[in-house]
């Protein structure tokens, strides 16, 4: 009853952007999660649900403050403790990579994670759509060798159409379309590509000509 009641909790703020946790039901939760886990300290699901508490609370604070850096780095350690217990679990090893990123940590163990997250959760969609977002936010970071292997495995699962719209969405938002046209996508992929995009450009121009007319009467 107290697993489920804490998993729900979580699952509402973590899957609900809009929904914003206050910071007294997050101490509550805090303490009963750590409480929990410290009874059953080789529960998997308990450390991954600390991690998602103190991912969390980093949220509520400003993004590059020294507070969030050092809740994300609480947020690292939990889901370490995790794959400890269940280094299959895909999720955890998704979490642990956004983590490490957003602490700025974009090192060789972070880009071999980025390895296991390819090979270990190829047809998650949940979890590959926050790898590509991850990639492209990354890229430029990446070695030659390792953006050919990951622009082939996004090649690949970009057969997929809501992998498709997140690769998409996500080479708009870095500015990397050159970069995903350069991909080895397949003839059907890149006339999909060429359709959206001109369908975001007539979008984009159609939002330019009502901003520029807007003051006409």
């Amino acid at each position: 009853m107290f697993r489920s009641g804490v998993e729900h909790s979580i699952k509402k703020w973590v899957c609900s952007p809009d929904v914003k946790p206050k910071a007294e039901d997050l101490a509550i939760l805090k303490d009963r999660i750590e409480f929990s886990s410290e009874l059953n300290s080789v529960n998997a699901d308990l450390w991954f649900q600390r991690g998602q508490l103190y991912a969390l609370m980093a949220s509520t604070t400003s993004v590059w403050t020294p507070d969030a850096r050092e809740l994300r780095l609480e947020t690292e350690e939990q889901y370490w403790k995790t794959l400890t217990i269940r280094p299959e679990w895909t999720v955890a090893w998704i979490n642990l990579l956004q983590t490490r990123i957003l602490t700025g940590q974009i090192d060789r163990t972070t880009l071999s994670i980025i390895d296991k997250v390819i090979k270990k959760g190829k047809w998650q969609l949940d979890v590959q759509r926050q790898l590509i977002w991850i990639i492209f936010g990354t890229w430029d970071s990446l070695s030659p060798n390792r953006q050919a292997r990951v622009s082939k495995h996004i090649a690949q699962v970009m057969e997929k159409d809501t992998l498709f719209d997140a690769a998409v969405a996500s080479a708009l938002n870095y500015k990397k379309i050159s970069t995903l046209k350069q991909f080895p996508l397949s003839k059907e992929l890149r006339r999909k590509l060429r359709q959206t995009l001109a369908d975001e450009e007539k979008m984009a121009s159609l939002k330019r000509h009502e901003r520029a007319t807007s003051g006409y009467c």
